[in-house]
């Protein structure tokens, strides 16, 4: 059924919208600014805290393991896109629109054409958590305009996100196992569906969520560099298919080693941003 999931302005209800970065030391996800960058969430205090900065979707298990059976054309995401929505404390829900400033695309022909078809049909997140934001439920969300807002229940296909407790005073191994890398995961991203019951923990699949930038717009190593890494493996420009697609081939990037972030300008509808090393 339709639900009503957008950021609602309901009398009592608090809503933040921590201090956006100044200044991302970083040129791969250069932040909020009136051009349309990548915009991060700020730091700030309590459990929503969790939600600071940048995180890097690992699905294709570059770095830590995966047993979904592909993964999208996407990168990084984050919290900061306050334009279109913002955290509720109340109900601790935020909408996260994929086609926005804050989620990250590949620069080839599969992130072109998931970015606008999931535009067309107003594609976003609505992210619920927990009260102290340990875990998440993700609901997978279309805009249809004047038809509303309509959300897949979670009961046909849930997503979650789970805090991790990576071992106390240990980083990140250098190991090349992937189950140890993903223990030092931020968060532990568990996709199930209407018939998984039934296939016990085969219909059950996991990957895993690194945080790449603090709320204070520091890198997260290794997780930064091995995203930057990914990225620009995958980049694949292709001028000619972005032109027909309406995107500014220009702004997506021709060279090497970029991706792009929606932006909601009618002259500017993707920004490029470099990868750096």
């Amino acid at each position: 059924s339709g639900q009503g999931l957008g950021p609602s302005r309901q009398h009592g209800r608090r809503y933040r919208s921590c201090q956006a970065l100044a200044a991302d030391p970083t040129a791969q996800v250069s932040v909020a600014s009136a051009a349309g960058a990548f915009v991060a969430f700020g730091s700030c205090g309590g459990a929503a805290g969790l939600l600071g900065g940048i995180i890097w979707m690992d699905q294709a298990g570059v770095f830590g393991c995966t047993d979904i059976p592909f993964s999208a054309p996407d990168l990084a995401m984050s919290f900061g896109d306050t334009s279109y929505s913002r955290l509720d404390e109340i109900t601790h829900t935020i909408d996260v629109d994929v086609t926005g400033p804050a989620w990250q695309w590949m620069n080839n022909k599969d992130g072109y054409l998931t970015f606008v078809l999931l535009k067309k049909i107003g594609f976003h997140y609505h992210f619920e958590f927990n009260e102290d934001y340990s875990s998440v439920q993700i609901y997978p969300s279309i805009n249809l305009g004047r038809l509303g807002k309509w959300s897949v229940p979670k009961v046909l296909m849930s997503f979650t996100m789970v805090l991790q407790k990576p071992p106390k005073g240990l980083t990140c191994p250098a190991s090349t196992l992937y189950a140890d890398r993903s223990r030092y995961a931020k968060w532990d991203r568990v996709s199930s569906g209407l018939l998984s019951p039934l296939v016990g923990k085969y219909g059950v699949f996991h990957y895993y969520v690194y945080q790449i930038v603090d709320g204070d717009g520091n890198r997260v190593q290794p997780y930064y560099d091995a995203c930057v890494a990914h990225g620009a493996k995958e980049t694949k420009p292709f001028p000619k298919l972005a032109a027909k697609l309406g995107i500014d081939a220009l702004a997506v990037g021709e060279k090497g080693s970029t991706s792009f972030v929606g932006v909601r300008s009618a002259s500017m509808p993707v920004q490029k941003k470099a990868l750096a090393a």
